[in-house]
């Protein structure tokens, strides 16, 4: 029952606060423990729990901070850390594990970067101090062995023999002390007494030490919380430090977040193993954050705790486990300090903190202090790329009266940007506290609506509130999306409030033109609590007695019949359920238990581009591709229609974003992008990717913070919108070009895959294109050269151009050179230059072609006039040298078009070499000496017979035979020449001539390393 209350009262906290339940068989009453113990991640079935923190936001939360500094983090061992957070993470002990318990940096508690006692160094002044327990209470009269004000708790696993005394011969810094002794149970001792009293317009940081005793498996910690004047617990406002364990480094070790005392054996005495009295250096520093007191808080509860293993880990025990206990151990508390801070907030004026230039787009920030004449706050706001947008002084209020500073984002252009406030007292940092925006292109009127080639999945694992949901959905321009409706995870159950919510949610996504997918990621959670630490799997529920699990599907798909249009067995991305033979099962299985409630049920079957699509297809209409990075996205299109050919009505694909840690940030949103495009230009029908935000715990509660792939991919749906695919389009070497038709007019999406990093500077005939966009939705003019074309500067990353003439499109994409391929030794034969007048639109013109140095061509200029849909056929002679190398070589036609002026130039790559015959070539220096591989592959159906040769600046040519080489055998020989290293960066040629049927022949140009 007092679960239940804590989850009415709690709300989205309470999933939280129901884990602590299920941990701890609800042995702890809801009276005054309100806050968790976060139980070990899991990753059910079809679900996951990874955390993804964004980029920026980790840029900038990871650089440690000034010495002395206490920074307003997320987290920091709070109450709110994200459920995905293990108790393994809890007890870490390195710098790096103890950042990654409070998430990124974004608008939450305190967490202290000073080290062994510097925090209290810092916060000296006896005005920051509320109150400190030193435990030394015999002169104030306390003859008790308890403190003062200090209660025990007295549940089902603590029983009165686990207690706690004083301890006058043990002390951080000069005995007493606290000890909790254990005695094989739990133990827990609460302080309800005036001393805390709130203050306005703070917030508080809990810093204590402890000192573990003897244990081994069981684990000390500190909790704090408000209590109304009742001295009841105010439900949701419990902060946590992190467990402490034993210190001597083993397998069970734990010291958490905030440690900072050295990483001693504390034998069974309670001493360090060389019998000398326990030090202050011994003593484990920890630390919790309080947010500003809520309406009601009267003073602040403190908490110390040892805890056994059945109850402060949370997670699923391994096979055979056996959950041990310390029969003799504890721990001491002592020093432990409530210091008063000054309320920093930092928040933007929008929920969600994606800010759009058609509204009030401001950062609202708040310092407030009863102390304040001696503070000063400076905000500064940086780009993802590190440049300083603003930096300017926050006042100081010192009132009661709350009236922040509202700074305008103003200018900004689209991007990702991290605002950092920072407190100072004098020259010393005491808070700062960090919150990531990004700042989008606003939608134009109408383009919204119709994005449906674009949809976002929504993270089961990462869930906030739905109004937000429904803005960050809204303004990510995609009108596609996938919610979870079985999220596979081991989450409390919603209140009537949250399904409420959940349904509008829904109603207005469907009112705002969405296409709504349903996704079973896994079993129901009433499943996964029914079968405890070893849940079955989506499939195999599925494929079991359909009575087990109607109820459930009848709860997800009744109410939603209406509204969701398809309906997804599995997740997407990594845990795809591709290639298990059990999948049409359990779409058959699934299909006949849903048509009680529709109709034709549409179903989604999940897939992958790394696999061919099975013989037979899955009973299914729909199928959504997992586009791996492994696979290439020029293989997708192929793949796409070989999906496509086994009857499925739809084949969307979804894009897994690159690895944060193993690419730099460009070249990895860069492939990204490269990937979203070519997915929709592949032919697939929608493009999904996954949640673009994420959802941190703080101490005030969730904090959403927008990716930078948020930005980048509204960009794309908004400028692709629903434009049909069209045709890739050759502008030069290194450049890809594809083309999206809507109505008359194209958007092409560029990039060059051979451009430095700042990008090089194209000629292209656009029309009466005037902008480019770049992938982040900046825009800039178009520059044109003398004749007419707009200049492009592309980059790896894609770029945007759009209002271009369609029938200009189709007119370049027409014209052909054919066949491509010349082959040495022979007179080219039928070759064609060609294009067609585009549908309904009359041409007439001029061209000329340009061929490589000393290359004929025969006609070089000639015009042109079409009308309808005429198809324009020129016979051609072209001829190399004799003595031209092998490979791809350019062939331009330069064109100009009436009636309207365009000048364009379309480059005709043509590949000289021999049709059955593969060479290559390699140069090495070894030594003195050059030498050089000279490789054939015989292609043919009959022996080939080739003299081969080599040449070098300077040398005697060499010659070797290539004798009778069979079909499909390959054969290599080398050239040896001295002097290697005076070669270096000098051009060689390889020869081969045919000695059987001659005259065939082919040149190799090679440079030497």
């Amino acid at each position: 029952m007092w679960c239940l209350k804590l989850l009415l009262f709690n709300g989205m906290r309470a999933r939280r606060t129901l884990r602590l339940c299920m941990a701890i068989g609800a042995a702890v009453p809801a009276s005054w423990w309100v806050g968790t113990v976060p139980a070990q991640a899991q990753a059910p079935a079809g679900g996951s729990t990874e955390s993804r923190p964004t980029e920026a936001g980790a840029d900038a939360s990871t650089q440690p901070a000034p010495e002395g500094v206490v920074s307003s983090e997320v987290g920091a061992g709070g109450p709110d850390q994200p459920d995905r957070v293990s108790a393994a993470a809890l007890g870490s002990s390195t710098p790096e594990e103890a950042r990654s318990l409070g998430g990124s940096a974004a608008g939450g508690g305190l967490t202290a970067t000073a080290d062994g006692g510097a925090l209290e160094a810092l916060l000296s002044p006896a005005r920051r101090v509320v109150h400190r327990f030193d435990f030394d209470e015999r002169a104030a009269g306390n003859l008790e062995d308890i403190p003062m004000y200090w209660e025990p708790l007295r549940a089902g696993s603590f029983p009165r023999f686990a207690g706690g005394a004083f301890d006058e011969s043990v002390g951080r810094t000069s005995p007493p002390s606290f000890h909790l002794e254990s005695a094989g149970r739990n133990v827990a001792f609460h302080y309800t007494g005036p001393a805390t009293r709130v203050r306005s317009n703070s917030q508080y940081r809990i810093v204590g030490y402890i000192l573990p005793d003897r244990l081994n498996s069981a684990r000390a910690c500190l909790s704090a919380h408000y209590l109304d004047a009742a001295r009841n617990p105010i439900p949701g406002t419990t902060a946590r430090s992190a467990f402490v364990g034993p210190l001597d480094g083993g397998a069970n070790a734990s010291s958490g977040a905030g440690t900072r005392g050295a990483a001693v054996a504390v034998p069974a005495e309670g001493v360090p193993a060389d019998g000398a009295a326990p030090t202050s250096a011994d003593w484990v520093e920890v630390e919790m954050n309080l947010p500003p007191a809520p309406v009601g808080a009267y003073t602040i509860g403190v908490a110390a705790w040892v805890l056994q293993e059945s109850t402060w880990n949370g997670a699923p025990p391994a096979r055979h486990h056996i959950a041990r206990s310390d029969v003799a151990g504890g721990a001491w508390f002592d020093d432990i300090t409530v210091h008063a801070l000054p309320r920093v907030e930092l928040t933007s004026s929008s929920r969600g903190n994606v800010l759009t230039g058609d509204g009030p787009a401001e950062l609202i920030v708040t310092v407030a202090d009863q102390e304040g004449s001696t503070l000063s706050g400076v905000l500064t706001v940086r780009s993802v790329a590190g440049e300083t947008m603003a930096q300017l002084a926050v006042p100081v209020l010192t009132q009661d009266e709350d009236v922040p500073l509202r700074v305008p984002v103003a200018g900004y252009g689209p991007g990702i940007y991290t605002a950092r406030l920072e407190v100072r007292e004098g020259a010393v940092v005491i808070a700062q506290t960090q919150l990531t925006v990004a700042v989008v292109a606003p939608l134009a009127e109408g383009q919204g609506s119709i994005a449906r080639p674009f949809g976002v999945v929504v993270d089961a694992g990462q869930r906030t509130d739905p109004a937000v949901e429904l803005s960050l959905l809204r303004q990510q321009g995609a009108r596609s999306a996938k919610l979870p409706v079985w999220s596979g995870l081991a989450q409390p159950p919603p209140t009537p409030a949250a399904d409420r919510a959940a349904e509008r949610l829904v109603q207005e996504l469907v009112r705002d033109n969405f296409a709504l997918v349903g996704v079973f990621a896994g079993p129901p959670r009433e499943m996964l609590e029914h079968d405890g630490a070893y849940p079955r799997s989506l499939l195999e529920l599925l494929t079991e007695d359909r009575a087990i699990w109607r109820d459930h599907l009848a709860a997800a798909v009744a109410p939603n019949a209406g509204t969701f249009r398809a309906w997804q067995l599995g997740p997407d991305g990594g845990g795809t359920l591709a290639g298990d033979a059990r999948v049409a099962a359990a779409l058959d299985a699934l299909r006949g238990a849903m048509r009680e409630f529709l109709t034709a049920p549409l179903l989604v079957a999940p897939g992958s581009a790394l696999r061919e699509p099975e013989a037979q297809k899955l009973p299914a209409q729909h199928v959504t591709l997992t586009l791996q990075p492994a696979v290439g996205w020029a293989w997708l299109r192929p793949r796409v229609e070989a999906w496509r050919r086994l009857g499925y009505e739809q084949v969307s694909v979804y894009v897994e974003p690159l690895a944060t840690g193993r690419y730099a940030r460009l070249p990895r949103l860069a492939q990204w992008v490269q990937r979203l495009v070519a997915a929709r230009h592949a032919g697939a029908d929608t493009v999904y990717v996954p949640q673009t935000w994420h959802v941190l715990a703080s101490v005030r509660g969730d904090v959403v913070e927008p990716t930078e792939e948020y930005v980048l991919f509204q960009t794309v749906a908004t400028m692709l919108a629903d434009a049909a695919p069209g045709p890739s389009l050759r502008v030069t070497d290194g450049v890809e070009a594809m083309a999206f038709y809507n109505g008359d007019r194209a958007v092409l999406a560029l990039w060059d895959t051979q451009a430095p990093p700042e990008g090089r500077v194209h000629a292209i005939q656009l029309g009466r294109a005037t902008r480019q966009v770049d992938a982040w939705g900046r825009s800039t003019p178009l520059e044109q050269t003398d004749d007419g074309r707009q200049l492009v500067r592309l980059s790896l990353v894609p770029v945007f151009v759009d209002q271009v003439e369609r029938w200009l499109v189709d007119f370049q994409a027409s014209v052909t050179l054919t066949p491509d391929a010349l082959e040495y030794g022979r007179e080219p034969e039928g070759q064609k230059f060609s294009f067609a007048s585009p549908a309904g639109q009359g041409v007439s013109g001029s061209v000329r072609l340009t061929v490589p140095r000393d290359w004929e061509v025969q006609p070089a200029n000639f015009t042109f006039q079409l009308s309808g849909q005429r198809l324009y056929e020129l016979p051609l002679r072209l001829r190399p040298p004799h003595s031209e190398g092998a490979g791809v070589k350019q062939v331009v036609a330069q064109m100009t078009l009436s009636p309207s002026g365009y000048y364009l130039e379309v480059p005709l790559p043509v590949t000289l070499g021999l049709a059955d015959v593969e060479v290559a070539g390699l140069p090495i220096i070894e030594g003195d000496n050059l030498i050089l591989r000279h490789i054939v592959t015989n292609r043919s159906s009959r022996p080939l017979s080739f003299r081969g040769s080599a040449s070098v600046p300077g040398r005697e040519r060499q010659y070797r035979p290539f004798t009778n080489l069979p079909p499909g055998e390959r054969q290599t020989v080398e050239y040896r020449f001295l002097g290697g290293a005076e070669l270096a960066g000098r051009s060689v040629r390889l020869v081969l001539r045919e000695v059987a049927d001659g005259p065939r022949m082919h040149n190799l140009e090679l440079q030497v390393p």
